[in-house]
This record gives structure tokens, C-alpha cells and sequence, in this order.
């Protein structure tokens, strides 16, 4: 793992079961630069509220940043288009590569793969209160939770919300899956979830996790029927 920074982006340059892959972490306090937009998002972003249109914007130009930096094109030549159930995807000659954004209060991730899906997710520290984890610690994953010492039950509760989100948006169908539903600890750094493989990374009180998985489409593992 290599690991680069200054005070406007981190990136983390990552091998993850054998799959190529960066993933890129930024604030979206301060301005963001349009010029990176297509066409088509340009005119998007310009019908948007102007809080919407910030994160949008955002996480747009900044997976387009990753994307000139890796495959050495212009941040403006990728075609981007969203597929089924909100994923992104690339189209034409960089179809192969997979793309991930998402968006939290005050900051932006991006991830990009070379050889498979990616599925990126950030997540602002979630405060829960006692009557909330145990509410979801019926759920394997956040057993852990209630176990942690006080002072780390949220950053907890974040990274394994966090690490379920990624997973799913690997394989493209989100809350659809029941990401809650996926067995992982996030205690562990890492995992296997079916054809997916997660990782967390270490970026303070904010949760980012990554999951890769092979190009294709992966169908979600079966889950036993339970209320939720």
C-alpha cells in the first residue's frame, strides 16, 4: 500500500486481492473546480441547488482527477454514465475500469479500478446512543458495537456501515442487498464478502472503506429471512 497526501486530497494506491486500485479523499469545503466537468455533467450540475451542486461537483472532479492521473487522459475525455440503481460506470475504451464516488458532510471519496468493480464509501462519525446499537445489534456486524469501550462505539458503528455500503456498491445494486445484513468486523481491516473484498482505511474520525470485486456483475450472497 502506498499512501500519498497534502492538506487538499490523501490517496491511498492499492492492491487488493490482487486487483489494482486508488482511492482518493478530499474536502469539499472550499471551491470546487468546474472545469474538470463534462459537458453533460456541466449542464446537470447548473439545475442542481447550490449545496447539491457543490457535492456533486465535487465528487465528479475528483474522480476525474484520479481517472487523468492512472490512464494518463484528460480529466474531460472519460464518459461516465450511471447505470441501474445508481452506480457509475465508464463507457468506450475504458469500459474495463471500474469507478466509485461517494459524498459525506464535508468531504468526497473516489476510487478507481483497473482490472474490476469498486465500490467506495465515506462516512462522517455516526453518534448512536445505547437504545440505537442495541436496536441494531441484532445484526451480527454490529454485535462489536456494543462490546467497544464508550468513546469508540460510533467510529465502530461508521466503519461497519461504512465497509457494508462499499460492498454493494461493488456489485452495483445498494440498499436493495441489505448491506446491514453482510457479516464483517471491522476490527479485522479487511474482509471477504462473497466475490468481494473490503478494506477499511485509517483517516481519523472519518470511516472510508473500499471493496473490489471481479468485472463482471456478482450477484449478492443469499441471506436467511429476517425482520428488519
Amino acid at each position: 500500500m502506498k499512501e500519498n497526501g497534502s492538506a487538499q486530497v490523501r490517496t491511498w494506491e492499492l492492491r487488493i486481492a490482487g486487483r489494482e486500485t486508488v482511492v482518493a479523499l478530499a474536502g469539499r469545503n472550499g471551491p470546487v473546480d468546474e472545469r474538470l466537468l463534462d459537458e453533460r455533467e456541466w449542464v446537470r450540475a447548473r439545475s442542481m441547488p447550490p449545496a447539491r451542486r457543490k457535492e456533486f461537483s465535487a465528487g465528479r472532479g475528483l474522480l476525474r482527477r484520479i481517472l487523468s492521473g492512472v490512464l494518463g487522459a484528460p480529466p474531460r475525455s472519460f464518459e461516465i454514465a450511471v447505470a441501474r440503481g445508481g452506480s457509475l460506470q465508464l463507457t468506450g475504451v475504458h469500459s474495463a475500469v471500474g469507478i466509485s464516488v461517494s459524498h459525506t458532510r464535508g468531504a468526497v471519496a473516489a476510487a478507481v479500478c483497473l482490472d474490476g468493480r469498486v465500490g467506495v464509501d465515506v462516512q462522517r462519525t455516526l453518534v448512536t446512543d445505547a437504545r440505537k446499537l442495541r436496536g441494531w445489534s441484532r445484526f451480527p456486524a454490529y454485535q462489536g458495537a456494543l462490546e467497544a469501550p464508550e468513546t469508540e462505539r460510533d467510529i465502530w458503528f461508521s466503519r461497519t456501515w461504512a465497509a457494508q455500503e462499499a460492498c454493494v456498491k461493488c456489485i452495483g445494486s445498494g440498499i436493495s442487498s441489505r448491506p446491514w445484513l453482510i457479516p464483517l468486523d471491522p476490527a479485522e481491516g479487511t474482509g471477504v464478502w462473497g466475490n468481494v473484498t473490503w478494506r477499511l482505511l485509517h483517516t481519523g474520525r472519518l470511516a472510508l472503506a473500499v471493496a473490489v470485486c471481479e468485472p463482471q456483475a456478482t450477484p449478492a450472497p443469499e441471506f436467511d429471512s429476517m425482520d428488519t
